[in-house]
């Protein structure tokens, strides 16, 4: 099990809370406007411009839970947290941001597909009521580029 180091960044969509490690979190924008793109995977919201860049923007929540029903929709996704990893940028949508703190122990992370494994390096307690997913952003970005190449 891989232990992330130092503070990390914790969000929410609907029930779904998550955590990627503050060393790749690079800022929280509001969503203004995207570009979406035409016969992607409902998790590929599409493309924004930030200062001067386009990145991809990913739905979060799509992501991990794809058979969910889709009660949320781009306009509830206010905001992105902004991830670099080497050279590659991207923004998660989210509802919500709960802020910077302290990524305590890793455990495993219980309930998780099969084919999503690969993207948790854990869980983090968050709250009495709430474990975050710990995202895996290396995997993440693997992935995104692949997806990126077939577009």
């Amino acid at each position: 099990m891989s232990q992330a180091s130092g503070r990390g960044c914790f969000f929410r969509s609907s029930d779904f809370v998550a955590a990627i490690d503050g060393q790749y979190s690079k800022q929280v924008i509001e969503i203004e406007s995207y570009t979406p793109l035409p016969r992607t995977r409902a998790d590929f919201l599409g493309l924004i411009y930030l200062q001067g860049r386009i990145i991809p923007l990913l739905d979060v929540y799509s992501l991990f839970k794809p058979d969910a029903p889709a009660d949320m929709t781009p306009q509830d996704l206010g905001r992105a947290v902004v991830m670099r990893h080497y050279d590659y940028e991207f923004a998660l949508a989210t509802e919500q941001v709960l802020g910077f703190s302290e990524l305590p122990k890793t455990i495993p992370a219980a309930h998780v597909s099969a084919a999503l494994t690969r993207f948790v390096l854990g869980s983090v307690p968050f709250d009495e009521r709430f474990d975050a997913l710990l995202l895996n952003v290396p995997e993440l970005v693997t992935a995104l580029n692949q997806r990126l190449e077939v577009v």
